[in-house]
């Protein structure tokens, strides 16, 4: 379950490939949040488009913050276009450099991966949309429609101010370094096309007339004058009017001043070396030296720069005794800033001893990402160019690309992006550090791990741990079974187990945490699969999980990180201990990220210990079949097991005493009592709780909803037995924290109407859709819905491909995943086997029900209906 926030937070939202949907809880809201909900249900891109004329709240949450800061950067953006007022429905936007920015500042919210410069591009290009729609219908001025919406957003006026710097030959004339020009935009004639502006001298003349726009031109440039007085003097004197030579010292007064012009509506055209000025800092470059690894003791080449341009300490001390300003030095204008500088001595004063003895790679990590920047610093004082990570693990990569090779012994075929993974964790192997696999639901991670793991056995010869939820300990051994059946392991799974020397040791997080000696021993490799089991950092399982010793280190999950920042340094603290510092460090550090929203530097520095592939990506989909089927193999609990045993036991007895008239009714009864029992004994007994433990089926739902639940995609449930869609129902929405929908038989047309649309609406997340086979196996259009489970099977493949098609059809622009569950050792088990074996007998099936079981010798049912591997 999700950990609450410290500081309350409302509306989430999902990033989707083209855009955003709404991830809203369902809890109830104060007034002002529920009134911003309302406005987001109703309209999703208008909501965004107004909350973008004001500040953020406090109580956004993660991905509406980030949203938000998308939409003021928007508005700031269109705020500041010259001529607005003119072109009013025909302006058109320039996205330079800020759009990368934005992008790559994205937080860790769900589908964050989707975020690119396209991505926030398209975003702002509907915003536009809605501004070009607006102002087209709205009789008065730009500047009145956008007081309408926020008193604090103006648009531009008609006065600019320009500086430029004056080349060397107009410098010897009258010594001005400078030069500047006030200038206006003449009336367009109601051409609705920008005419060139015009020094504004000329405005005197061309409105000496009419003072009603003599005061409405000018009324921006008498707000400057109140508010500055170096331009309140030029107006004073009437300089302002007429083209001018600046000092320095008035070029970097009227620089610092820049924002307030433009705030009061002057736009400003200056110099880019000012307008992307670097900061006074202290500069580190890393190098490795070669072999590197995470203990590995790095050089570093400390560099005092102003601006980006370096120097010496001895002349950065000389700076001092400069006047402050702007001053030409190595051929820039900078500015002299002596707080600044001194801060700067006083910086690399505190680190001249870390850099003399050098630093971990792990310390040099830290001190990048500003874990460990000295108490006198602020982050704009040391630069760490976060280039020399990835430079670092240049060579090594080279190294593995060349000499790794999947081994004969693994018998499966890997698309091109999974060997792409399996060299990725053979090169964080060889460096020493851990590894994080992310990849999207149904892109092979078992597959790439175990093909990683056959080239560690056959080279290696070591002691690996697997560690898995309860309810895929089995689908592990039938993946090693399919892909590595020469890998020999041993399953731990109670207090009776001893460790093994086997090359892989499979256990469960329970078992784990009830048996410290299994984290204490030394492993070469330790695999946490469904790593999201360690998210939370106090937890007593995450705890002991992180605390395994293993040479190396692999966490499977398919979401990283959800909302929550401790979820990544919980990752990070499992796989390569330290690296993120400790908990409360990055506490510390994250508190700060997430009230500056610059996630761009922790993204870049972390991404090589984590790989993520999406089945959105067109190069992996490309790859894939567009319908991905899986038989989910389920564990029986004890409870389901001794029913089962009982029945299958009281089958026995009564066939050799049946008649034949009465042979197949008891033999179809049977079937549906083995059935009800794989689905729940609560089913098989008629009582109304349904506990999640006694079933293994529950325990496989959850498993399977929760990755779907933290990826925000929507799963249809099959269930041939209406009784069983209330009960599965009540289950999802416990495990997806929200409610979901059920289609029956029962539903009038109206009804099941409505839950469709509803369902396949974006206005809100409806995460699931529990249906009856036979209400809903066929005429139906989900295709919002990219994940199918056939809870329980009909055995008719016909019948379960035509539900599948629910969501594989027409429209459907995702792959989509189908789970069949099949309980191990039980007839579901057999019958699906020979249904997968004997293409005959799956025609045979076609329509005919169940029937053709009782075709069947009395030895072949009763080993048919006997439970497998039964103690």
């Amino acid at each position: 379950m999700a950990r609450p926030r410290s500081k309350k937070t409302y509306l989430d939202f999902i990033i989707r490939e083209y855009g955003f949907d709404n991830d809203f809880s369902e809890e109830p809201v104060p007034d002002d949040v529920a009134a911003l909900r309302d406005l987001f249900e109703d309209d999703q891109l208008h909501a965004l488009y107004t909350i973008g004329f004001s500040d953020a709240k406090d109580w956004y949450s993660p991905s509406l913050k980030y949203l938000h800061r998308l939409a003021y950067a928007f508005v700031g953006a269109l705020a500041h276009l010259p001529d607005l007022e003119v072109l009013r429905e025909k302006a058109t936007l320039q996205y330079g450099p800020e759009i990368d920015k934005l992008a790559k500042s994205v937080p860790f919210i769900p589908g964050s991966e989707h975020v690119s410069r396209q991505w926030v591009v398209l975003l702002w290009e509907r915003l536009l949309g809605i501004y070009r729609s607006e102002i087209s219908r709205f009789d008065g001025t730009v500047e009145l429609y956008l007081a309408g919406l926020s008193s604090d957003i103006h648009a531009p006026g008609r006065i600019f101010f320009h500086l430029v710097e004056r080349r060397q030959a107009e410098k010897e004339q009258d010594g001005f370094d400078f030069a500047f020009m006030a200038t206006y935009s003449p009336d367009q004639g109601g051409s609705g096309t920008p005419k060139p502006h015009l020094p504004l001298k000329y405005a005197l003349e061309e409105y000496r007339d009419d003072n009603r726009k003599m005061i409405s031109l000018l009324s921006s440039l008498n707000k400057v004058s109140e508010k500055s007085t170096f331009i309140g003097g030029l107006m004073d004197s009437g300089e302002l009017f007429h083209p001018l030579g600046f000092t320095p010292s008035e070029a970097f007064i009227f620089l610092k001043e820049v924002p307030l012009y433009e705030d009061c509506g002057i736009l400003c055209r200056i110099p880019n070396w000012w307008k992307h000025q670097l900061p006074t800092a202290l500069k580190l470059d890393f190098k490795t030296g070669g072999f590197m690894s995470i203990d590995s003791l790095l050089t570093c080449i400390p560099e005092l720069s102003i601006d980006g341009i370096p120097f010496s300490r001895e002349e950065i001390e000389q700076l001092l005794n400069m006047s402050e300003g702007l001053a030409m030095l190595k051929g820039r204008w900078i500015e002299v800033n002596h707080e600044r500088i001194r801060g700067l001595l006083k910086v690399l004063e505190s680190q001249e001893k870390n850099l003399g003895e050098g630093m971990t790679f792990a310390e040099a990590f830290r001190l990048s990402l500003g874990l460990n920047r000295p108490a006198e610093s602020d982050n704009e004082e040391i630069i760490t160019n976060s280039q020399w990570i990835s430079d670092a693990f240049a060579e090594s990569r080279k190294r593995v690309v060349r000499d790794f090779k999947v081994p004969r012994t693994f018998k499966g075929k890997l698309r091109p992006y999974q060997d792409t993974g399996v060299k990725w964790l053979a090169q964080l192997s060889d460096l020493g550090f851990g590894a994080c696999l992310a990849d999207d639901m149904g892109l092979g991670k078992t597959a790439q791990v175990l093909a990683f793991l056959e080239n560690f056995r056959r080279k290696a010869k070591g002691h690996g741990l697997l560690v898995a939820p309860a309810s895929l300990v089995n689908n592990w051994e039938k993946e090693i079974s399919k892909f590595t059946p020469s890998m020999d392991y041993s399953v731990f799974s109670s207090s009776f187990s001893e460790i093994s020397n086997a090359t892989l040791t499979i256990t469960t997080y329970g078992m784990l945490s009830r048996h410290k000696e299994l984290a204490e021993r030394e492993w070469d490799v330790a695999i946490l699969d469904e790593a999201q089991a360690i998210k939370n950092p106090d937890s007593k399982q995450s705890k002991i999980a992180r605390s395994i010793r293993a040479g190396f280190r692999i966490a499977l999950t398919g979401t990283p990180v959800e909302n929550e920042l401790n979820d990544l340094w919980s990752i990070f603290d499992f796989t390569n201990p330290g690296l993120l510092g400790s908990k409360a460090e990055f506490e510390r550090y994250s508190a700060n990220l997430t009230e500056t929203g610059d996630y761009e530097r922790l993204r870049s520095m972390t991404a090589p210990f984590i790989l993520r592939r999406m089945k959105t990506d067109r190069s992996i989909i490309s790859d894939l079949p567009d319908k991905i089927e899986t038989n989910e193999i389920i564990t029986l609990s004890k409870k389901q097991r001794v029913l089962y045993n009982k029945v299958a036991e009281e089958f026995a007895d009564a066939l050799s005493a049946t008649e034949k008239g009465q042979r197949l009714g008891l033999i179809l009864s049977t079937i549906t009592k083995f059935k009800q029992l794989c689905n729940h004994p609560s089913q098989y007994l008629g009582q109304k709780a349904y506990p999640e433990n006694e079933s293994g089926k529950f325990q496989m739902l959850r498993e399977l909803c929760e990755s779907i639940r933290d990826s925000r995609e929507k799963v249809l449930v099959f269930t041939q037995y209406r009784e069983m869609t209330e009960p599965l129902a009540g289950f999802l929405s416990q495990v997806f924290g929200r409610n979901g929908l059920v289609f029956h038989g029962g539903l009038t047309k109206k009804a099941r109407a409505e839950v469709v649309e509803r369902f396949e609406s974006n206005r809100e997340y409806i995460p699931f859709m529990v249906i009856s086979i036979k209400a809903g196996g066929t005429g139906l259009n989900l295709v919002s819905a990219n994940h199918v489970i056939h809870f329980d099977r009909w055995w008719n493949p016909a019948v379960e491909n035509q539900a599948t098609d629910r969501a594989f059809r027409i429209g459907q622009t995702k792959n989509v995943m189908v789970h069949k569950f099949v309980c191990q050792g039980t007839m579901e088990e057999k019958i699906d086997a020979m249904i997968n074996s004997k293409v005959e007998l799956a025609e045979n099936v076609i329509g005919a029900g169940e029937s053709w079981i009782s075709k069947m010798n009395d030895d072949e049912l009763v080993d048919l209906f006997r439970l497998e591997g039964a103690p």
